[in-house]
């Protein structure tokens, strides 16, 4: 076992390599055994996820709270100020001393956002790529996109939304389906079950609701979460055999794109953190 660019550090090393190359055994690389490791959660882990959703749906809240009062009050607020208004919540004891209370926890640091929290509204969308940062522009009235990744001590959780204000109804119907297809995905998450079968069990479900819209997913619908906000070995896409274990925790999210020709009115998402139970439900 190596770490990835190490170099041999002398003749022992050299030695021990190519003895175990010798004797038939596999050199791998320590991260990749540990992504293996990590597929699966313990209990602790798990609980300290349930905290972290907690924590990611308490700062949702907040956040879809000043959205739509600056929409109602036609406020010229800029995205950044939305996302580094969450941030500043963290150190303000009278908001967030209720979630700890929730929890017993004692101290605040154990909270963070891995992740810059995204809020984006107008021509520009990046509904998939999750290091973006909110950008400078106001908030527009048509369609808010928001993900917020929370972590609690070593922990993750993420959840994606967008509000529609005054939707059109392909916008209506084509949020409805993102919403029955997350659901009918969920129910696909069971022990045994290839996650490139869940995939596309769930592309053919959209299909039979809407062709259209099946041309218009993403390339995947999540992937595990825990430790990292995404696990690639846990992807739920077209080629992953991997079978779902229980334990494996994944942020499950259908996005379409392009909904509507007007750019500012194109983008769905909804993405929800699952972890697969005892009892083989997620």
């Amino acid at each position: 076992m190596f770490v990835k660019n190490e170099q041999d550090d002398g003749e022992l090393t050299s030695t021990v390599i190519e003895r175990v190359n010798t004797l038939g055994y596999k050199v791998s690389e320590m991260q990749e055994f540990m992504n293996k490791v990590n597929k699966t959660k313990i209990a602790p882990e798990i609980k300290n996820m349930k905290i972290a959703s907690s924590f990611t749906e308490w700062t949702f809240k907040k956040v879809i709270r000043e959205i739509e009062d600056a929409i109602e009050q036609e406020a010229p607020v800029k995205h950044r100020k939305i996302a580094n208004n969450a941030d500043k919540r963290l150190e303000d004891d009278r908001q967030i001393q209720p979630l700890l209370n929730a929890h017993g926890i004692e101290d605040s640091q154990y909270f963070e956002y891995p992740l810059p929290i995204q809020v984006q509204s107008g021509d520009n969308f990046t509904t998939n790529k999750f290091t973006s940062e909110s950008d400078d522009s106001l908030i527009t009235s048509d369609v808010v996109y928001i993900n917020i990744c929370g972590k609690y001590s070593d922990m993750m959780s993420m959840a994606s939304r967008t509000l529609i204000f005054n939707p059109s109804k392909t916008q209506k119907e084509a949020y409805t389906l993102a919403f029955d297809a997350q659901k009918h995905l969920i129910s696909l998450l069971t022990p045994g079950t290839a996650l490139d079968a869940a995939y596309s069990q769930t592309v053919e479900f959209i299909k039979s609701k809407n062709s259209s819209l099946a041309g218009k997913v993403h390339s995947n619908f999540g992937f595990g979460i825990g430790n990292k906000y995404k696990e690639e070995l846990l992807s739920i896409n077209a080629s992953n055999s991997t079978k779902v274990q229980e334990g494996m925790v994944f942020h499950v999210r259908i996005t379409f794109r392009d909904v509507e020709q007007q750019k500012s009115k194109g983008p769905i998402a909804i993405g929800d953190t699952v972890v697969v139970d005892s009892d083989g439900t997620a």
